[in-house]
């Protein structure tokens, strides 16, 4: 027997209020790890002896994420938000921890350029989702939410790179995401409704 699809003519109003701040946490992260080495590259490339390779640490995720998104898109089109979310969620957190750990400038890229695949995936998921959780007349303005958050994040990026660096340690600008894989495959986007929504 199949599950009920759930769409946002059925969706308990607290079950998508609860999935809208896991998505919108994927969108952030995913955002701030676009801009987040542009003030502590300089430091990282400096200890990785890899000054010469430093502006690919940022092109890598950046590419990558930008290959991703119109794939992934298609990809949760076709086999559902939940599994796609799930694989992007793991790729980005494989490289955020991987990323952290590099013991060499080319390590760091290639950590970077993973996590930009799973970036490229958390971030169109979450915007589709909105289709799938909101009614017509009220898709534009939580679409445009995620987009304030994209900037926000973009934003905040460096600020937050520069500070952890500073204060820290380079190696934390990456670790902080790792909390992403324990909070967001037990949200209800990858629960009830990852497990019904086409």
């Amino acid at each position: 027997m199949s599950a009920k699809q759930i769409t946002y003519e059925n969706i308990d109003p607290k079950v998508r209020s609860t999935i809208m701040v896991g998505l919108t946490l994927a969108m952030l992260i995913a955002c701030l790890d676009g801009t987040i080495v542009s003030t502590c590259g300089a430091t990282i490339a400096s200890e990785l002896n890899g000054i010469a390779l430093y502006s690919w640490m940022v092109t890598a995720y950046m590419l990558c994420e930008t290959v991703m998104i119109p794939i992934s898109g298609k990809l949760s089109d076709l086999y559902g938000r939940k599994p796609v979310f799930l694989v992007g969620l793991a790729l980005f957190v494989a490289g955020s921890l991987l990323a952290g750990m590099s013991a060499s400038m080319e390590m760091m890229i290639a950590c970077r350029a993973l996590q930009g695949l799973g970036g490229g995936i958390l971030i169109p998921v979450a915007t589709a989702a909105v289709a799938d959780l909101y009614e017509p007349a009220k898709r534009a303005r939580m679409q445009g939410m995620l987009g304030a958050v994209f900037g926000i994040g973009m934003g905040l990026g460096p600020v937050l790179g520069g500070y952890i660096t500073k204060y820290i340690g380079w190696h934390w600008v990456f670790y902080i995401n790792l909390p992403m894989a324990v909070i967001l495959p037990d949200s209800e986007f990858c629960g009830p409704y990852g497990a019904k929504i086409s």
